[in-house]
């Protein structure tokens, strides 16, 4: 609050610009065991909660002990599929939005899909406080976040250029203004070493944890991350070009490795580890080192 105050002219910069959330993990906490409360129930929106995080057995608990689970989607995902009710959702390409830059919607939404501003007007106005979120359109919101601005979203559409949206900061052509103000931080510094992460009791320096080492149950090492070229993240799978060219969960092996299991290149296993397991085929690839798994 202070430390960007004195920054951006602002309290809660950050909030302004969109940048907040609760953290999931502390979300699901809550959700499975009404620690440090109960939350009774959970809205899924543009995001397959169930598929996205860490430590699905968990995720699955928090949503099967809500009272409520509603999904906005395009697509039955399989949070969707375990959800009270789906509600019919647009598409990215199918809204305005200005995010990472400046983004027009290239269609209509068809049918019954509607934008996310539209749903939670009406269920506000539903609740008896549409008056709080007064906005019927994507576009209408856009319009209220540029106010500052001076511009209209079909202006800044125009010229491609996102304009500063932030009430009371200083002029974006200003540079150097830390030389001045400082950073957004206690101590007005780049702070390498964390004084707000150690405040909360988190380890104020960034660290490194070694992965366990293979043994006789689990003699491989696990690489996940790196996705499909297919998909993005948990998206684009239900689009059925897509879908022909990975339709499997796949996993990577060296040669070396699959011999010594009694593996053959796309035959179906199960891959385990100390908290769960997954089915899939295995594709063996002379680039994978010895010992090594990937899972896309």
């Amino acid at each position: 609050g202070d430390a960007t105050e004195k920054v951006w002219g602002t309290r809660w910069a950050n909030l302004i610009n969109g940048c907040y959330m609760a953290h999931p993990m502390a979300v699901f906490k809550a959700m499975a065991d009404a620690d440090p409360y109960p939350v009774k129930a959970f809205f899924a929106v543009a995001n397959n909660t169930l598929m996205a995080f860490a430590n699905s057995k968990r995720i699955y608990k928090a949503l099967m002990n809500q009272d409520l689970i509603v999904s906005f989607e395009h697509a039955m995902t399989p949070t969707a599929e375990i959800s009270d009710y789906v509600l019919p959702g647009d598409s990215w390409l199918e809204r305005p939005s200005m995010q990472a830059g400046i983004s027009d919607k290239a269609m209509a939404a068809p049918g019954e899909c509607k934008n996310i501003v539209t749903f939670w007007h009406m269920l506000a106005k539903r609740m008896g406080f549409g008056d709080v979120f007064p906005w019927e359109t994507q576009e209408q919101l856009l319009n209220y976040r540029l106010e500052p601005s001076g511009a209209t979203w079909e202006e800044v559409v125009a010229s491609g250029r996102t304009p500063n949206l932030h009430r009371g900061q200083a002029p974006v052509d200003q540079e150097r203004k830390y030389l001045k103000t400082g950073f957004a931080t206690p101590s007005g510094k780049v702070e390498l070493y964390s004084s707000v992460l150690e405040g909360l009791g988190f380890d104020p320096l960034p660290y490194y944890r070694e992965a366990a080492e293979p043994d006789t149950k689990f003699p491989l090492r696990l690489f996940i991350g790196l996705p499909d070229d297919e998909y993005f993240r948990t998206g684009m799978r239900h689009v059925p070009e897509l879908r022909k060219r990975v339709s499997d969960q796949t996993f990577f092996m060296g040669p070396q490795d699959a011999d010594d299991l009694g593996i053959a290149d796309g035959e179906w296993t199960r891959l385990e580890t100390k908290v769960g397991g997954i089915f899939g085929r295995v594709f063996v690839r002379s680039s994978m080192p010895k010992g090594l798994v990937r899972v896309p």
